[in-house]
């Protein structure tokens, strides 16, 4: 268990949180849109087929087609559609400011909002949406979506922050009191401006925002909203704020997303948010790219139980004032010491099964908190009002109290025989550790789930037991410490040694890092779950990074979907690295040797990362700008590299890794180097 610096509620946050605006949005006079398959009224009328109109019926709707080559866009076969399928739909375009009282059901069809040229910096330019009994199915791309409004949003990434008032946003939906509403979408795949790479059209949410958007409930907030997604769920290009009313997702991917790297905030004011996420191969439950911050209301948030995804996911901060909050997946990301309300982050070193109880009580055995899990998974995050500062608190599971073993949460017991290895590549069974001082082949990543809370280090030359009685469990404490924990003690036992953390590994648990001029860049790429150790202590700064090893991080970073490829003799089919190679090689990002040899184990050179980075930055459709090449050694540059070079040279991606007056191309480069180019990549793609 992980518990940060719970902050009391103070007046100056009591001040603040009144500003942000929780309220139904005013409705004035309404336009009533009644949907049905034999045909669309608008205030009781047919509805018009003029663009002109407010409302009209007939638009083609955007999909990714079938039959086109990759110079039409990024998707594939399977995010095609055929034009007998769109066709089919029905699309109800809104075209002017005003309120839309929604009902009825479209089998096939889509409610799109264009306010037009000149709506983003407009702020008239504002629609709501009333959704009062809707149910809407759309199989090619969103069934809901805001094309064009008013956006309140400032996207400068150098000022933005965690707060963010979108009241006056021009894409607005309420739920009717008492009203049901069902909404099951698609997505749309990356299509280009004819003759570039350029986006034109990328739609990743069965219920899509361009612009920043609200949902709130109305006076009574009793109004429900069922999302199910092909692919995300809810979305926004900015900034996402849910003030009330029941939402419930399903989605084959992320649950929420928001999508403005390091700008945008999703925000839950209040109301009942239920994601169940990563029903396909991954995906995370909130994944903002920039913060997630919740106020009120309810929270329960699962990603997919397999998978490196967590309930919560935040490029910048996960930041928790009030309300309550159950977050489950493989690997929740940590919640900022900022949070004004107490919270727990628990790792369990072996999957909680679904159906499993957990509770957690306090040292007089009353329970604060139980939930019986809906899905399975290794991490949970949680806060509620009951938890408060300098109190004890006991973790069950299923009746059985936890106990913390240095890489989680379980009972202890298992584990590797004395002086026992397992085959190279083989990864553990779910929830076995590694002996003491064992280390794992280089590039090996340890299962998911078994990494050791910020800030926790095993006392030096114990084991996991010592002074720790194994039946009794443990008990922790919360407390206006940022660390970890006060303490971990057991019923019966002397308490045990806990080093603080930022003492030697800035709040890490590598003990080879302190003092070393990339620490910024190991805490980025370890907590963001880019790279581990090669054992439980070391990170190994100065050793070298393998080539199947650097594509595996990028592929972490990009969040790829794994692809097997058959192109290299020396690529392992199978191996840990392989799907990550194979993604890169379909994406642009590598192309190997050329005599068939990718070359695996072989040290990634500085000027090789510059092309594989400068590669990346093309598949996403980036342009790097060019930099001079005036280092003292550019002569030795080789010739395929040094556009590649000079590209990422531009782009600020070098300067932590070339601060002199030689850039040494040819030299290995180092797990600290290659954290520190990965830190400055995620700052602009």
């Amino acid at each position: 268990m992980k518990s940060l610096k719970p902050l009391s509620l103070l007046l100056a946050l009591a001040l603040a949180l009144s500003l942000i605006s929780c309220t139904a949005f005013a409705t004035g006079s309404e336009t009533e849109i009644v949907l049905s398959d034999s045909g669309v009224t608008v205030d009781g009328a047919a509805a018009s087929t003029s663009s002109s109109a407010a409302v009209y019926v007939g638009a083609d709707i955007v999909y990714y087609e079938e039959g086109k080559d990759s110079s039409y866009g990024a998707g594939s076969d399977s995010d095609a559609h055929s034009a007998e399928e769109a066709a089919a739909h029905t699309v109800v375009t809104i075209t002017k400011p005003g309120t839309y009282r929604i009902s009825g059901t479209l089998s096939a069809g889509q409610i799109a909002v264009d306010l037009g040229d000149g709506s983003k910096n407009d702020p008239e330019a504002v629609a709501t949406l009333i959704l009062d009994g809707v149910d809407i199915t759309c199989t090619v791309a969103p069934a809901v979506i805001f094309y064009r409004t008013y956006e309140c949003g400032d996207t400068d990434r150098s000022t933005a922050t965690s707060s963010v008032d979108t009241s006056e946003a021009g894409a607005n939906v309420l739920l009717a009191d008492g009203s049901t509403n069902y909404v099951s979408g698609s997505y749309v795949s990356k299509i280009y401006e004819e003759g570039t790479t350029n986006k034109l059209h990328k739609y990743d949410c069965a219920f899509y925002s361009k612009r920043s958007m609200n949902i709130s409930g109305e006076a009574f907030g009793t109004g429900k909203l069922y999302i199910t997604a092909e692919n995300e769920g809810l979305g926004s290009e900015c900034h996402l704020t849910i003030n009330g009313g029941s939402i419930y997702i399903e989605s084959r991917d992320d649950g929420i997303n928001t999508n403005e790297d390091y700008v945008s905030v999703t925000t839950v004011n209040g109301g009942y948010l239920h994601i169940n996420a990563g029903l396909g191969s991954e995906g995370d439950g909130i994944d903002s790219n920039g913060w997630i911050v919740i106020n009120g209301g309810e929270v329960v948030t699962m990603a997919n139980p397999t998978s490196p995804d967590g309930g919560i996911d935040a490029y910048c901060k996960t930041i928790i004032n009030g309300g309550t909050l159950i977050a489950t997946g493989r690997s929740n990301d940590e919640t900022d010491s900022v949070s004004a309300q107490p919270y727990m982050e628990l790792q369990f070193s072996s999957q909680v099964a679904a159906g499993s109880v957990v509770e957690i009580s306090d040292a007089d055995g009353s329970t604060v908190f139980t939930y019986t899990a809906e899905k399975a998974f290794n991490s949970l995050t949680v806060s509620n009002s009951s938890f408060a500062e300098d109190t004890t608190y006991y973790v069950y599971v299923d009746g059985a109290r936890q106990q913390y073993s240095g890489n989680g949460f379980g009972m202890m017991g298992g584990g590797w025989g004395e002086g026992m290895t397992r085959p190279e590549g083989m990864t553990p069974p779910e929830g076995m550790t590694r002996p003491e001082g064992m280390t794992r082949p280089e590039g090996m990543t340890p299962p998911e789930g078994m990494t050791r809370p910020e800030g926790m280090t095993r006392p030096e030359g114990s084991t996991p037991s010592d002074g720790i009685n194994q039946a009794a469990g443990v008990e922790f404490v919360i407390t206006e410490s940022t660390h970890s924990f006060s303490g971990i003690t057991a019923e019966g036992g002397a308490a045990s040694s806990v080093p603080e953390a930022g003492e030697a590994s800035d709040g890490l648990p590598f003990t080879d890092i302190a003092g070393n001029e990339y620490l910024d860049a190991i805490k980025f790429v370890y907590k963001n779950g880019l790279m581990n150790g090669i054992s439980d202590t070391d990170f190994s700064p100065d050793t070298p990074v393998s080539r199947a090893m650097a594509i595996t991080v990028l592929a972490r970073l990009a969040k790829a979907e794994a692809c097997e490829t058959d192109d290299f003799t020396d690529v392992v089919s199978g191996s840990w690295y392989a799907p990550y190679v194979g993604w890169a090689v379909q994406s642009g990002v590598v192309s190997g040797y050329g005599n068939g040899k990718y070359g695996p184990d072989d040290s990634v050179s500085r000027q090789q990362i510059c092309v594989i980075m400068n590669n990346y930055a093309n598949s996403k459709s980036i342009s790097l700008n060019a930099g001079e090449l005036d280092f003292s050694d550019s002569s030795a540059i080789a010739d395929w590299a040094s556009e590649a070079t000079a590209a990422c040279k531009g782009a600020g991606l070098l300067d932590g890794i070339a601060k002199g007056s030689s850039f040494s191309g040819g030299s290995a480069l180092t797990r600290a180097e290659l954290a520190d180019v990965l830190m400055r990549l995620a700052q602009i793609i």
